[in-house]
């Protein structure tokens, strides 16, 4: 029986889409702690896990070598693996079992247990609004490595191709990033690029809005979500350029303020 896999592209907490997509691999973090490649069962997972990391509770412990074990163990060849890339998910088949990447095995870099994937689509995505219902719920799990509908996904790469080419690709992506960095996108000045971030976010968070602010360097909050369990989120948003130096103290402290 095959299955569908959603592997967060966030190792050891670090953004490694454009990784995974040039070197045609999924990965996790846990680096450090040597090659599995031999660790068949959860218990040998843990110790290997145990020689580098210390937990506060058996519960998390759990959930790390959940997490390592279905990507290392129950992940096989030829499953559909989708990759969420904000409002995008990219969407490949598994080509390997289990290989483990020393050049990568840091803390620096952080990913070093990884399956080969050939990307479909000539590594276009879609947007997560083409999936279907119960697909996009789905993403919305917090574990690192995790099942979704395998039917569901399959009916969308067979026949739906026209969802893969209504999208443009990583590196044009890339490049309005550079130009962005670079100050070379023209009407993006602290305003709009507030709105950007509001659009994006209001993905995350219903409701989230602008709020009315100031150029002090006291506390401030620009985006205010108010969700259920009386959870708030704030948002804190600034606008800068490399050329401009790094940014100082009080920006941190402004967002520390707010709170």
């Amino acid at each position: 029986m095959k299955y569908a896999w959603i592997v967060r592209a966030y190792p050891h907490g670090k953004y490694r889409t454009k990784e995974f997509l040039l070197k045609n691999i999924v990965a996790i973090g846990w680096p450090c702690i040597g090659d599995l490649t031999n660790k068949k069962t959860r218990d040998d997972v843990k110790q290997a896990v145990l020689t580098y990391y210390s937990y506060s509770s058996q519960q998390s412990l759990g959930q790390s070598v959940g997490n390592i074990y279905r990507f290392k163990e129950e992940i096989k060849k030829d499953d559909y693996v989708l990759l969420p890339d904000g409002n995008l998910v990219y969407i490949g088949i598994i080509d390997s079992s289990y290989r483990y990447d020393s050049s990568v095995d840091s803390e620096t870099e952080g990913y070093p247990h990884q399956k080969e994937v050939k990307w479909l689509y000539d590594k276009k995505a879609i947007p997560r609004k083409f999936l279907t219902g119960r697909v996009f719920d789905s993403l919305k799990g917090q574990q690192t490595v995790f099942t979704t509908y395998h039917d569901d996904v399959d009916d969308i790469v067979k026949n739906k191709k026209n969802y893969f080419t209504q999208q443009t690709n990583i590196e044009l992506k890339n490049e309005y990033l550079s130009r962005l960095q670079n100050g070379l996108l023209r009407n993006i000045n602290s305003n709009t690029f507030e709105d950007a971030v509001c659009s994006l976010f209001s993905n995350y968070y219903p409701g989230l809005r602008r709020l009315s602010t100031t150029s002090s360097k006291s506390g401030d909050t620009d985006l205010l979500a108010e969700l259920p369990a009386n959870v708030i989120i704030r948002i804190q948003v600034k606008h800068f350029y490399p050329s401009q130096g790094e940014i100082q103290d009080w920006v941190v402290d402004q967002l520390s303020d707010s709170m």
